[in-house]
């Protein structure tokens, strides 16, 4: 496709659909430059806004004045995005959440990573959606690796949301509810963070059922979440509460909020209808804390501060009511939640190593076997029964499998260890295990992943005409498009989250060899050939 030439104007109007064309086909040369620069020159979407006004309105194939997402274009630095403000819904409401900040008075500053010179790289990885293969993301990173400060600024912008919802006051039932007979009310809530795919992410409550709770009006839910947010400057946080057991509309209230106005502490949030008006006495209460990626803020306790779901991976999916489009995001799903769990499994046992092995969040990789070496040679010097060095305690083996490295930690003799000690050993096994089972997998997992998301988007451009064919009308319809823009976000969320845990598994592993080798801990094996490692 031709790149499109933009006019010398100061505003520039583009619909949707050429835009959301452009975003996904040429991520990396959208635009063609102003007439000023020369005519070989090219510019990128964000190069582009930051040298014009740019809005965005929605396609004329919307005849039932249904609402675009604007978080697409904020994430691509788009200052304007026209809005059916008569149609209220998910997307109004993340506009009028979006500029709540600033006073509501209209205006918000770009992040600050759009703004800066050389910011191009960096916003083309936190917004990247359209990566299609693994040495293309492999190119990309390796670019950004020559601007490493510029990197290394966004990394630790990086923020760690702690959310505890505990209860809920005067809710209302849902406004259709009218029937005189329906007097109960099975509240939940769904906790949404809209920004950069990388950060696009969903949890809920458990429901609180009228038989079990007789103040089911102000309900009572205890239960703590946390997110990660990568760019705060363009992050939404949305709390809507559903009915569960109404039939048709189970609205019953939002509040949505910027990431970055969200204050410390106990706090009421006040809960808006669907039209945006606050609904008198309505709120939920919740704690909310923030720390930063590196480890800033009050540790986290494990087991009680995070909502873990061990029975059942969710892949945050959500059903379109087309069953060629829901067979579809269906096929992606395995792998999804093959790589949540992979993901969810290596993260736990670097908390779980990081407190075994004394260092903290803040320590390195190396610094923590270094000290697991120094304590595994104190033990072995203050016991008789052994006069040889900390390596016959334990070993570190490699083993290339499928021209694949993995790690296997060794005991390599009976000494009764202590039990602080022996922790540690389990603690880095597991990691070791968790660290090697991704590096075997993540291949595979991500061709199947990425096949099925280029499968999907194909039908994005022809989705209204697809859902009108459905025969879905009106708020099915409209909830339809929403849900199908969400699982393309997750996807494509989970595309990039892919990369980089990925990255850091092998980082993980050669850490830890160079590290062996350095304390003459490592011991390396004979190559192994087992067939396909993703399977």
């Amino acid at each position: 496709m031709p790149l499109l030439h933009l006019p010398s104007h100061n505003i520039i109007s583009i619909s949707e659909s050429d835009c959301i064309r452009l975003v996904h086909s040429q991520p990396n040369f959208l635009f063609s430059s102003p007439p000023s620069l020369s005519s070989q020159e090219n510019i990128n979407l964000n190069s582009s806004n930051s040298l014009r006004l740019i809005r965005v309105f929605p396609s004329p194939q919307r005849i039932d004045s249904s609402n675009l997402n604007p978080q697409e274009f904020w994430n691509f630095g788009c200052q304007f995005v026209a809005l059916n403000y008569q149609t209220p819904g998910l997307m109004m409401d993340l506009q009028e959440g979006k500029f709540l900040a600033n006073g509501s008075c209209g205006y918000v500053l770009k992040p600050s990573i759009m703004i800066e010179e050389n910011s191009s790289s960096s916003t083309e990885l936190i917004s990247n959606g359209s990566i299609n293969n693994l040495e293309q993301s492999k190119k990309l990173i390796s670019s950004l690796n020559q601007h490493q400060s510029l990197n290394n600024n966004l990394r630790s912008t990086q923020q760690i949301l702690h959310l505890k919802v505990l209860s809920g006051q005067q809710l209302p039932r849902p406004r259709a509810s009218t029937a005189k007979g329906d007097t109960g009310l099975d509240p939940f809530v769904v906790l949404e963070v809209f920004g950069v795919p990388a950060d696009c992410a969903e949890e809920r409550t458990k429901t609180v059922r009228s038989s079990d709770d007789d103040n089911c009006f102000n309900p009572t839910f205890d239960e703590s979440f946390q997110f990660s947010v990568s760019v705060p400057e363009l992050a939404l946080i949305r709390f809507l509460v559903l009915d569960d057991d109404f039939i048709g509309d189970d609205f019953i209230g939002q509040y949505t909020i910027p990431f970055e106005c969200l204050q410390s502490g106990y706090r009421h949030i006040p809960l808006l209808n669907n039209e945006g008006e606050p609904m008198e006495a309505s709120t939920l209460f919740v704690h909310i804390a923030v720390t930063n990626k590196r480890g800033g803020g009050k540790p986290k306790k494990r087991g009680l501060s995070v909502k873990r779901k061990t029975s059942r991976v969710q892949t945050g999916m959500k059903i379109i009511g087309i069953k060629q489009i829901d067979e579809l995001f269906k096929s992606a799903s395995g792998p999804l939640a093959q790589f949540i769990e992979l993901k969810a499994g290596m993260e736990l046992a670097m908390t779980v190593w990081a407190e075994e092995s004394g260092i903290g969040v803040k320590g390195t990789l190396a610094q923590s076997i270094v000290k697991l070496h120094s304590r595994a040679s104190k033990e072995v010097a203050t016991t008789d029964s052994l006069n040889n060095s900390s390596s016959s305690l334990f070993i570190i083996n490699k083993k290339i499998e499928n021209k694949i490295e993995i790690l296997q930690l060794n005991i390599t003799n009976n000494l009764n260890v202590p039990d602080p000690l022996q922790k540690a050993f389990s603690a880095l096994d597991n990691l070791l295990k968790q660290c090697s089972d991704i590096n075997l997998k993540s291949n595979s997992l991500y061709i199947s992943l990425n096949e099925s998301s280029k499968l999907i988007s194909e039908y994005e451009l022809g989705l209204q005409k697809r859902i009108s064919d459905a025969g879905l009308r009106g708020q099915k319809a409209t909830r339809a498009q929403e849900n199908f823009a969400w699982n393309v976000r997750l996807l494509k969320a989970q595309l990039g989250l892919m990369q980089e845990t990925f990255s850091d598994a092998k980082q993980v592993l050669e850490q830890v060899s160079e590290s062996g080798r350095v304390l003459n801990i490592l011991k390396e094996g004979e190559k192994e050939n087992k067939g396909e490692g993703g399977d």
